[in-house]
């Protein structure tokens, strides 16, 4: 839908609306605007793959992983990153489901690392659930560099 249009008939829509409440035009337009602003996805956060199992269920979610397994016949990808130190191996179950026909097959080939957006799941299963929105091959990353510029966004935020 062409975004100049929307907001044409949300204005007219407004107007129509104050005229019949016997309301300022002024406010219903500011509604609208906000309406047609609201529409914006919603950023997502970066995060390192080990912190994921700090983010409350429906928060939307950057992060890189290395692929362990694709399980085909639930469409989820198995990713890792294994930080150094003590810390517990984190596991992210991505449903890439609904974003496999514009996926590559080397997205899925074990130890590719990914790039995905999407929404962490709250799930009855032990573990860290997420919903892609997109995945994207990283390329060659450099691990220490990507969780140092990641954790120094952390702290500046």
């Amino acid at each position: 839908m062409n975004r100049a249009w929307m907001h044409e008939g949300m204005m007219s829509l407004a107007l129509t609306l104050a005229r019949a409440q016997r309301t300022p035009a002024i406010v219903s337009t500011a509604f609208c605007a906000f309406t047609i602003m609201s529409t914006a996805p919603v950023p997502s956060n970066l995060v390192l793959l080990s912190d994921l199992p700090t983010c409350a269920p429906g928060t939307k979610v950057r992060f890189l992983g290395c692929v362990d397994e694709y399980i085909v016949q639930t469409g989820t990808l198995r990713l890792k990153h294994n930080t150094p130190g003590p810390a517990v191996s984190v596991i992210a179950n991505v449903d890439v489901e609904h974003v496999l026909e514009h996926a590559k097959q080397q997205d899925l080939d074990v130890g590719t690392w990914l790039n995905v957006i999407g929404y962490v799941q709250r799930k009855k299963e032990k573990g860290v659930f997420v919903q892609a929105v997109t995945i994207w091959d990283a390329g060659n990353v450099n691990l220490e560099a990507y969780a140092k510029a990641v954790q120094a966004r952390k702290e500046a935020s």
